[in-house]
């Protein structure tokens, strides 16, 4: 499942990139069906760029976790250097 989710972080870090590189094709493509010879303002192609930076950061971030983020967030407690530890329940806590 890690596959399709990272291959859907590069499809959409191509689509952030897209943005901030050539705003006015990411426009064109937005709106193929919908206008008919209309150009987009300044304001529209500035966010586009910012918009861009953004997706581009997180979806590199999201490929640094996919990659990189180690067992599902389960703590190993050998990796707290702890060797003395505890499991507590319902009924009480018990060392291990």
């Amino acid at each position: 499942m890690t596959a399709v989710y990272i291959i859907l972080a590069i499809f959409t870090l191509a689509f952030g990139i897209l943005s901030i590189i050539a705003p006015e094709a990411m426009w064109k493509i937005e709106h193929c069906l919908d206008v008919r010879g209309g150009e987009p303002t300044k304001y529209y192609l500035i966010m586009q760029r910012i918009f861009g930076v953004f997706t581009v950061i997180v979806c590199i971030a999201a490929i640094g976790v996919l990659l990189f983020g180690g067992d599902d967030g389960q703590i190993d407690p050998a990796d707290l250097g702890n060797s003395n530890t505890t499991a507590c329940t319902g009924d009480g806590c018990q060392s291990m």
